[in-house]
């Protein structure tokens, strides 16, 4: 799909496009995966990683605080959507200013 939609009038493959675009499905799938686990587990992680403090991942169980295990998995669940616009944005030069 990625090369149908990147090809440019020359015949040649553009690139930056395509590694963005892999990217973010890679990104998709990483989120998918989580949700998965989150519903057979019965926890979902979600962390803050910041430039100058430690990272730190908190780990929401659905028994014992299920307001917050809630919120991040409607957070995950949200980006799922936003990865898959961005990834056929790019393939399709949503992004791309007109020369």
């Amino acid at each position: 799909m990625i090369a149908a939609f990147l090809r440019t009038e020359d015949g040649d493959f553009d690139y930056g496009p395509a590694f963005g675009a892999v990217m973010f499905v890679a990104m998709t799938a990483l989120f998918v995966w989580i949700l998965y686990g989150a519903l057979t587990r019965g926890r979902i992680p979600f962390g803050f990683s910041g430039r100058h403090v430690q990272s730190r991942t908190y780990w929401f169980e659905r028994e014992k605080n299920p307001g917050l295990y809630w919120f991040a998995f409607v957070a995950y669940s949200l980006m799922v959507p936003f990865c898959l616009w961005t990834a056929y944005a790019l393939c399709t030069g949503f992004f791309h200013k007109p020369s």
